[in-house]
């Protein structure tokens, strides 16, 4: 794991990555968003919503009002559906996700990125680390988790733990 602050480095652009499911990954977002700028005036923020901008519109949207209607109505049981069918979307959705991170990163030529939400992980970094060796550039990945790590709330830890350590020294856990 990287231990220097990324955000502290004059950057020229950010990509950061959240999610339109659940509050607290786009409250998350928009902290990251404005201590970037307060840190770094002049950097430019790419702002890409995994289910809303990466995923067919139709799929994006049934995820995040079924995340937000089982959240808003206390829903244990909907919560836990989406909670343990994570890996699910991180196997049959990591080659669009995969393509659209490389193709943004590609064409924004990104400095560093913040990620707020839990999904794709796997498919970011790989992303992450074919830039890195085709620009020639250093890029690191911010994961911010936005859940406490508990037995129960696992949905951000278990990705990462699945990753090699090669691609885990991408990854700086905030």
């Amino acid at each position: 794991m990287l231990t220097e602050p990324c955000i502290e480095k004059k950057l020229k652009k950010l990509l950061l990555i959240t999610s339109s499911g659940g509050g607290g990954l786009l409250q998350t977002a928009n902290a990251k968003e404005q201590e970037a700028i307060a840190n770094n005036p002049g950097i430019q923020i790419v702002r890409r919503d995994l289910l809303k901008d990466w995923l067919w519109k139709p799929l994006g949207d049934f995820f995040i009002n079924f995340w937000n209607q089982a959240q808003r109505k206390g829903d244990i049981p909907a919560q836990l559906i989406c909670v343990y069918g994570q890996f699910l979307v991180d196997i049959f959705l990591h080659p669009t996700i995969f393509v659209y991170v490389l193709y943004t990163l590609f064409t924004e030529d990104v400095d560093h990125i913040i990620d707020t939400q839990p999904l794709g992980t796997s498919a970011i970094v790989k992303a992450l680390r074919i830039f890195n060796r085709q620009r020639g550039k250093q890029v690191r990945l911010e994961k911010v988790l936005v859940d406490l790590p508990t037995k129960k709330a696992t949905h951000f830890f278990r990705p990462i733990k699945k990753l090699s350590s090669k691609n885990r020294r991408l990854v700086k856990l905030t």
